[in-house]
């Protein structure tokens, strides 16, 4: 009788009833859930800026990147960390090496970075806006396509990460050689998604080789909440880590 009940109601109040079953509300903390997962899910909104066409001949600077002490964008920021801020310690270290110095480029170009990665994670977390990357594509890509490395901070497309973290200035000479997946998934870890992770769930999200799968589960505030849970629960066991 339930069964035929079911499929056939028997007078207007049942189907009523029945209706509002089915139209049941999530729960309050579903929907809390469901609203942050959409606020981090920046694929659609956030971009990369791309290289213009210029037509004249000579050499333009109208790459614009984030100063690290105001987050301001500048097209000329080793001029502009010189002049503005020239009393902070990292613009210090870095104008006591010789000009056109090899140190002095290494350390300009790493405030540059982490200038640039400051913006990048605030793009991130709000959803929307234009991303810097070392290297500009020609043509528009989307955010996804791009990762930061974990050593510099700089912004490369997933695909030629690989290369960069070979000769990356601040990899340590001791590290020991990683796979190109195994070094997108490390790389990836090192955006911030609006949850704040223990090292411990990090190095066991580290395991999983980057590509869609991975990505889903590295912006999803509601898997990231339920594997930092399942982990703190079961612990620091070494042996399931490759699991």
């Amino acid at each position: 009788m339930v069964k035929s009940a079911l499929i056939h109601p028997t007078s207007p109040k049942e189907a009523g009833s029945l209706s509002d079953q089915c139209m049941t509300a999530p729960s309050p903390k579903k929907m809390k859930c469901q609203s942050k997962e959409t606020n981090t899910s920046s694929g659609d909104k956030t971009f990369i800026q791309s290289m213009p066409s210029p037509k004249q001949e000579r050499k333009t600077y109208n790459k614009k990147q984030y100063c690290l002490y105001c987050s301001k964008p500048y097209s000329k920021m080793a001029r502009h960390l010189e002049f503005v801020h020239r009393n902070e310690v990292g613009v210090v270290k870095a104008v006591a090496f010789p000009k056109h110095s090899k140190e002095r480029r290494v350390q300009l170009n790493l405030l540059r970075k982490r200038g640039n990665f400051a913006h990048n994670t605030d793009v991130v977390r709000q959803g929307h806006g234009e991303m810097i990357a070392c290297y500009r594509p020609k043509n528009s890509q989307r955010a996804n396509e791009f990762i930061h490395c974990i050593y510099c901070q700089g912004l490369y497309n997933k695909r030629s990460l690989w290369k960069h973290i070979k000769n990356c200035p601040l990899k340590p000479k001791n590290e020991d050689a990683q796979g190109r997946k195994r070094v997108r998934s490390l790389c990836a870890l090192n955006t911030p998604v609006g949850l704040e992770v223990s090292k411990g769930f990090k190095k066991v999200l580290s395991f999983m080789n980057y590509d869609e799968v991975s990505r889903v589960v590295h912006t999803d505030r509601c898997i990231m909440q339920l594997g930092e849970h399942m982990f703190n629960r079961m612990g620091s066991d070494q042996g399931r880590l490759p699991h």
